[in-house]
């Protein structure tokens, strides 16, 4: 059904709405929520988008903000703490 997605939507919707029903296997579970999400449809649409976003200077805002917060919700993330060990 992943295989192929667009034709299985147009023809069988309802049948995959009552497999989701059932339960989708933990094995495919992923890839099947990035089908179902629309995620799978986004990434095709917008292939360098996320790549440009990280390029972009963030709104000084809520960079500041992220900053200050980054302690309190990473208290031992390596990547946080500074050279004194806090």
């Amino acid at each position: 059904m992943l295989a192929h997605w667009d034709r299985v939507m147009n023809a069988n919707y309802k049948k995959v709405r009552e497999r989701c029903r059932k339960g989708i296997p933990p094995s495919v579970r992923p890839r099947a929520w990035l089908f179902l999400c629309g995620g799978k449809l986004l990434l095709e649409q917008s292939k360098t988008l996320y790549k440009e976003l990280i390029l972009q200077e963030g709104d000084a805002r809520w960079v500041d903000d992220i900053r200050k917060d980054l302690h309190r919700q990473f208290p031992f993330h390596e990547m946080f703490v500074d050279q004194a060990g806090h």
